[in-house]
């Protein structure tokens, strides 16, 4: 049996289940992706009738809304019950987005996003949060090493501009090594709470 976890981010209204490490990994990635404007998790839909069981996360884009299906997570189901979760998630006009191990342990993306959401508890002063962001917002793209050098900062400052990729408040170059040459900027489009959130729609 799997060992469900919560998992809570800024793209979250409340905690989604985690069931495996691959959840986690996409879950965040999900969470530091620009253009995913919110995350849930989708634990069943009714379809004509029946409760059909889907387990899945859900992820809002602009253009609509996904689930994401990871292959090495997919639980067995005979041809009829596959059937039937597709019809479920397609009537209410929901997207399908696959992902298998490659795509989401791929490096050094996999490891960039989980060392920046591992800054994730600890907030920078908020002084410290308003030169970054001013900043950004003066020159759009800089990487990390100039942004220190702008705004003065007497220290490390990646901890803070990684929060501030969790806080949804900044974009960050994750596909690169991570490190002084990353490029930061402010996110062009804020989080916007959809009206509505999934958590089992009748």
């Amino acid at each position: 049996m799997p060992s469900f976890k919560k998992f809570f981010g800024a793209k979250t209204v409340v905690p989604i289940t985690i069931a495996s490490k691959l959840q986690l990994d996409l879950a965040i990635q999900c969470s530091l992706d620009p253009e995913i404007r919110a995350l849930s998790f989708l634990p069943w839909l009714n379809f004509r009738g029946e409760t059909v069981d889907v387990g899945m996360m859900v992820a809002d884009f602009d253009v609509g809304r996904f689930v994401l299906d990871i292959v090495e997570d997919r639980p067995l189901r005979d041809i009829d019950t596959e059937g039937m979760h597709l019809l479920a998630i397609a009537e209410r006009g929901i997207g399908l987005m696959e992902f298998d191990a490659e795509d989401i342990l791929s490096e050094p993306f996999a490891s960039n996003c989980r060392e920046v959401w591992r800054h994730r508890p600890t907030a920078p002063l908020p002084s410290t949060q308003a030169s970054i962001l001013g900043e950004l917002s003066r020159h759009g793209s800089i990487t990390i090493r100039e942004l220190s050098k702008a705004i003065g900062f007497d220290g490390d400052i990646a901890p803070a501009v990684y929060w501030l990729a969790c806080a949804d408040l900044v974009e960050l170059e994750l596909a690169p090594a991570l490190g002084g040459e990353t490029l930061v900027s402010i996110r062009s489009s804020r989080l916007a709470t959809p009206g509505e959130r999934v958590v089992g729609e009748k």
